[in-house]
């Protein structure tokens, strides 16, 4: 067993890849995927006013393990971009934090906000890397870098359009850093060598680096509002948070909170036939209401009912259209006619149906009866996805929560249904974390017409267990 530093071990790690990379792609064929867009720029971003995140998709680190084994980038990126991130860092090493490539794919094709490749970076192909994949700026550590690499690896990012962030630990690296032409810092409060965090590394070094005129990111150690605004306060124009956002399980809910916009999960109630109920749940703190257009359904309506219970909605509460397998022309009237904001489809409808209603506007139902279904609905394109339990299975009242968590994890913008009730929504949350609950029956007094009691109570429910998640 080796007893190299953890650093150490990293840089090894990090030459044979890079090695390896150069034989499986040519620096040639990297060029040639660059492509027309022109990278943006970070140091810009990032010089706006308030607390500024640069929110980083982190599945695992040698400090603290796995985080978020299951993490999809291309939807903790959307997440991010969606709750407040004025840009993305996307880790992508693999063998000590579990990331990839792919990941700055996934991330690129997500968001519209600049992102930073977060890696150990020791040669130049790892900048054509980059730039091949979306990313629109580099780390460079000045802690594996002297000062000859630095000033190579800086002008060659800087020929490809990408961004550098100079990162270093103490003063002499802060003043070789100033003195190679870096204007963009990063002042990491871990010590590498040993993983320990010093909080007071950025409020030591951040009145140096402003003063000679750098945009300046403090690293680790931001797990509160509170430390977020004492970073800025200490000289800092944003933050790089990583650990404290995947672990949560909700890292667009948990960035939020930290920028002062928390947002608790989401409560969607299904199956409204009654403008009174629609009331009710909206004054309640619903994020939708659910109107359904499913023939044979207890609870279908007619386009003119559907108006009728919509009347009952409050303002900023999302009408939701629920359909199955019916015709492209009957949802859009629907839309049309009972002014839906979303459309939910509980069939067997296909991709390219989804991409045709709008990807941006779907909430696919997806029934998880065992974890051969994962896969298949990890890639649906439907911006949510409601997971639900298998129709008529005798002994199965509510879905398989467990199986939900690892979906959950791999798409953050999770709806969970499957007979929850106010007497088991706490504890469905505490286990899978979603982005939202979806309730109809277990709030009802018969199909259709619910308990005003019943709602309150789940509400109750949903917001102790966002309490006890710290989402409030």
């Amino acid at each position: 067993m080796t007893t190299l530093p953890i650093l150490d071990r990293i840089l090894e790690s990090t030459r044979r890849r890079v090695a390896e990379s150069k034989q499986r792609v040519s620096p040639e064929a990297l060029r040639r995927n660059f492509g027309a867009r022109v990278p943006l720029d970070l140091a810009a971003a990032l010089s706006g006013p308030g607390p500024m995140v640069v929110a980083e998709v982190k599945r695992a680190s040698p400090s603290r393990g796995g985080l978020a084994p299951g993490l999809d980038a291309g939807a903790c990126a959307f997440e991010y971009q969606d709750h407040g991130a004025a840009a993305i860092s996307v880790l992508t090493e693999p063998e000590f934090f579990s990331g990839a490539l792919a990941d700055l794919d996934a991330a690129r094709a997500a968001v519209t906000i600049p992102i930073l490749r977060k890696d150990f970076i020791i040669d130049e192909y790892q900048l054509l890397e980059a730039r091949a994949h979306g990313a629109d700026a580099v780390l460079l550590m000045l802690s594996i870098l002297d000062d000859a690499a630095l000033r190579s690896l800086s002008a060659a990012a800087r020929e490809l359009g990408l961004s550098v962030l100079a990162e270093v630990r103490d003063q002499p690296e802060l003043e070789r850093a100033l003195a190679a032409g870096a204007r963009l810092i990063g002042i990491n409060n871990r010590d590498l060598k040993t993983l320990r965090v010093d909080s007071a590394t950025a409020l030591r070094l951040a009145p140096a680096a402003k003063a000679a005129g750098a945009v300046v990111v403090g690293e680790s150690g931001v797990d509160s509002a509170a430390a977020l605004a004492a970073l800025c306060a200490g000289g800092c124009d944003a933050a790089l948070v990583g650990s404290h956002l995947t672990a949560s399980g909700r890292p667009g809910a948990a960035l939020a909170k930290l920028l002062g916009r928390a947002v608790g999960t989401r409560v969607k109630i299904c199956g409204v036939t009654r403008a009174q109920d629609a009331g009710t749940a909206s004054r309640l703190g619903a994020w939708a209401v659910g109107l359904v257009f499913v023939p044979g359904s207890p609870r279908v309506l007619s386009l003119a009912a559907a108006r009728r219970a919509a009347q009952g909605v409050g303002p900023g509460v999302l009408k939701v259209g629920v359909f199955a397998d019916q015709p492209e022309s009957e949802i859009l009237r629907a839309v049309s006619e009972c002014g839906l904001d979303l459309i939910q489809l509980h069939g067997a409808e296909s991709a390219p149906l989804v991409a045709a209603l709008g990807a941006g506007r779907c909430v696919k139902a997806w029934n998880i009866g065992g974890p051969e279904a994962l896969d298949a609905a990890a890639a649906c394109p439907a911006r949510w996805l409601l997971a639900d339990r298998p129709k008529g299975v005798p002994g199965e009242p509510a879905l398989n929560w467990g199986l939900a968590a690892r979906l959950a994890a791999r798409r953050p913008r999770i709806l969970l249904a499957g007979g929850l009730t106010p007497l088991n929504v706490e504890a469905a949350m505490e286990r899978v974390r979603p982005w939202g609950v979806d309730v109809a029956g277990g709030v009802e007094r018969s199909p259709g017409v619910k308990d005003a009691a019943a709602l309150g109570a789940f509400f109750a429910g949903v917001r102790r267990a966002d309490e006890v998640a710290g989402l409030r």
